[in-house]
């Protein structure tokens, strides 16, 4: 099929440790399956605020894509 893979993860900075090893789980995943990964962490409550925006879970959205 000719498929290219990429893991992705975003941390949206909302459950602290918990999210950090979500994080850490998903990398060590797609290096035990040879994946390219990217893994990034994106305060979604300070872009909430910036952007005046009133849903946290919009504001979610836009951070992610």
């Amino acid at each position: 099929m000719g498929l290219d893979l990429h893991v992705a993860h975003l941390d949206h900075d909302f459950r602290g440790k918990e999210a950090q090893d979500d994080a850490a789980f998903v990398e060590t995943m797609a290096k035990k399956l040879n994946l390219p990964a990217t893994i990034e962490q994106a305060d979604s409550f300070e872009y909430q605020e910036l952007h005046s925006i009133s849903s946290f879970e919009e504001a979610s959205r836009e951070v992610r894509y």
